[in-house]
């Protein structure tokens, strides 16, 4: 099985991590900070107003020559 399989979160990762080999610890040791930074910067936001509803926007196809 898989760290994702058996951890899902980063948070879980991190919590467990002396169970993982020696080998792995290294690889995580001091990245949990880097890891919950690069998760926060590729989640959609959601709760941001855009000044128009989705119900507004229509998709118009590009003409073609």
């Amino acid at each position: 099985m898989g760290i994702i399989e058996d951890f899902p979160t980063i948070e879980d990762i991190y919590a467990n991590l002396s169970s993982f080999p020696e080998r792995i610890q290294n690889m995580l040791s001091g990245g949990r900070e880097q890891c919950l930074l690069s998760r926060s910067l590729v989640a959609l936001r959601t709760d941001v107003n855009i000044g128009i509803r989705l119900s507004q926007l229509r998709y118009l196809p590009k003409a073609t020559v």
